[in-house]
């Protein structure tokens, strides 16, 4: 995706400062790309080619229960996870 869509580029020797352009990439596998992006600028005969180079990464996130005895479980984000707490102890308040 580019943005922003629709923006008139004034050259630069026009205009005391620059008109940034964020360009938003969403890598689809843990490596660096390199690809050209063409861009049509009203008033200009041939499309401004950007080159762009980005580097994909992933994380990768893993929650874990342990229980007394030091037996941990991988809890699942997919499925229910049933965690026995054993006895548990509480303070009622009446107010």
């Amino acid at each position: 995706m580019l943005s922003p869509i629709g923006l008139c580029f004034i050259p630069a020797f026009l205009l005391p400062f620059r008109i940034p352009v964020t360009i938003s990439f969403i890598p689809n596998s843990d490596k660096e790309v390199n690809f050209n992006l063409s861009c049509h600028v009203k008033k200009k005969p041939q499309p401004l080619s950007l080159n762009v180079k980005a580097e994909g990464y992933s994380m990768e996130c893993l929650v874990m229960c342990e229980d007394s005895t030091g037996s941990k479980v991988d809890l699942s984000a997919d499925a229910l996870n049933h965690i026995n707490l054993g006895e548990v102890w509480g303070i009622y308040i009446h107010g």
